[in-house]
């Protein structure tokens, strides 16, 4: 069986090398990226060095993990990193020999990767290293919203905590720390547009409604002419998908149409029962996951007969198709009516700018600088948790998720208080 790429094989030498070249990268390939974190939530960072610890942080975008990384050389650490496994076979496989240079191991989503949820508890067990999950488990796209947390994460924290319960009963001496505490730290990734960013959001705008084939007033809001683009694009897919919209039909009716047909689509073919109540977040993820634990667990090609490797491969093929298809129903979820609108931000104007260059791009291409502010938030010792996780194990893990979910919503509006960026003159929708 397919088995992700555990345990880590940090390369001390790769390490010192990817911090020596950061700067270079975040310069030039990360489109001027910049990271900030105060001082007093560094020195709060350093006072847990060494005790086994769980990095949570948001995952607005693809660039979190490299301002993860930074956090990490300010700190003067290593920390050890999961990342989906599908990320492992970019590059023909060589990301993956990178990512487990610098740290990184991979889970199978959606399927039960006992090999890396025991690297995780490993590490988490004998304190080796500050571990890093995303606990959203997907990456958002959006600067100020959260995916619903992922509970399994805090599943795994408990197991760690109970690991170095029996290691303290057998053999106290055995524990680095002295004690068998297990820490929680949810940490909060907010990117801030600190430079006027004017000129890009008008050029991707021209850019997206040339594509498209539109042609707008120059004087209509920018908020307006955006909202001219995603209808066009629902249009087309609306064609592509033979739904026929009547004139009464408001934009939320359409795009709920043309995200269920495709996803009941998916999960039709996967097999996948939808809970009533089931939000579309939720029903993307739990489609990602069955594709990711069939693919990824299924046997090796060498034990495969011909035929059956033959199989294997149109299944992957077909589940190409519906990776892209699931990235259209994300990147569509930009047209849902207030995200601009209720704060209209630079940030926000990019974040929805992005999404709908990837739908009609391929790539987003709007890239200004950005500064990655990191706020930490309140770090939890497990083992204040443990009476009450012994008592209900389900509902305590839930609520912890919760818990951390509503405090990092708390901790992005801190770090927006911070650094407040009213919206050029521009940017504003005219009342009415």
């Amino acid at each position: 069986m397919k088995q992700a790429f555990c345990p880590p094989l940090t390369h001390p030498g790769m390490v010192h090398l990817f911090k020596a070249l950061l700067p270079f990268l975040m310069k030039t390939v990360l489109g001027g990226l910049s990271v900030e974190i105060s001082k007093a939530d560094l020195e709060r960072l350093k006072e847990y060095e060494g005790r086994p610890m769980l990095l949570l942080p948001n995952h607005p975008t693809y660039l979190d993990p490299y301002v993860m990384f930074e956090l990490s050389k300010r700190l003067g650490e290593t920390f050890q990193y999961v990342c989906a496994r599908e990320l492992f076979d970019l590059d023909r496989g060589l990301r993956g020999k990178i990512f487990q240079s610098l740290g990184v191991y991979s889970v199978i989503r959606g399927a039960a990767d006992r090999e890396s949820f025991r690297t995780s508890k490993e590490i988490l067990a004998k304190g080796l290293n500050r571990l890093v999950i995303f606990i959203e488990g997907e990456v958002s796209h959006e600067n100020d919203t959260l995916i619903p947390f992922e509970p399994g994460v805090i599943q795994l924290a408990f197991w760690a905590l109970e690991e170095r319960l029996r290691q303290a009963k057998k053999d106290p001496s055995a524990l680095s720390t002295g004690s068998p505490d297990v820490y929680l730290a949810p940490v909060a990734i907010k990117y801030i547009m600190k430079s006027p960013c004017h000129q890009a959001i008008e050029q991707s705008i021209h850019q997206l409604t040339t594509a498209v084939g539109l042609s707008l007033p120059a004087d209509m809001p920018r908020y307006q002419k955006i909202l001219e683009i995603g209808q066009t694009v629902l249009t087309i897919q609306e064609k592509r998908l033979n739904l026929h919209p009547s004139p009464e039909d408001s934009i939320t009716e359409r795009l709920e149409r043309f995200k269920d047909r495709l996803l009941t689509k998916m999960e039709l073919f996967l097999d996948i029962a939808v809970p009533p109540q089931t939000t579309i977040l939720d029903r993307i993820r739990a489609i990602r996951n069955a594709m990711d634990k069939q693919i990824y667990t299924y046997q090796d090609p060498p034990s495969l007969s011909p035929y059956a490797e033959r199989m294997l491969e149109h299944v992957r093929l077909e589940f190409q198709e519906f990776y892209l298809e699931l990235e259209k129903v994300v990147n569509m979820l930009v047209l849902k009516e207030g995200y601009i609108h209720e704060n209209e931000t630079p940030e926000r104007y990019v974040d929805v700018l992005r999404r709908l260059e990837r739908e009609v791009f391929g790539k987003p291409l709007i890239n200004p600088p950005r500064t990655a502010v990191i706020k930490v938030g309140n770090i939890q010792n497990l083992m204040e948790a443990y009476p009450a996780y012994e008592t209900s194990k389900k509902q305590t893990v839930q609520g912890i998720a919760n818990q951390l979910e509503a405090e990092m919503y708390t901790l992005l509006d801190k770090i927006q208080s911070h650094f407040p960026f009213p919206p050029e003159p521009s940017l504003t929708t005219p009342p009415g």
